[in-house]
């Protein structure tokens, strides 16, 4: 399965304004691939995870998962 993520940009909505937590990140991951996501706490690997799997949305940019 390929993944590709093009131009992906993401922020939280607080009281205190928008957080940006991704500005324009471009990567692919290629099928057949091992590949480590490794960052100290709080530089959003979890929020790539949950944008990779739907349970948010990116605010521009797009995800693509073999294609769709």
């Amino acid at each position: 399965m390929s993944v590709e993520v093009a131009d992906l940009s993401f922020e939280y909505a607080s009281a205190a304004g928008p957080r940006k937590i991704f500005k324009d990140v471009t990567m692919s991951f290629a099928p057949g691939r091992f590949y480590a996501l490794m960052g100290p706490s709080g530089s959003g690997k979890t929020t790539l995870f949950r944008l990779l799997t739907k349970e948010l949305e990116p605010t521009f940019g797009s995800l693509s998962i073999d294609g769709r």
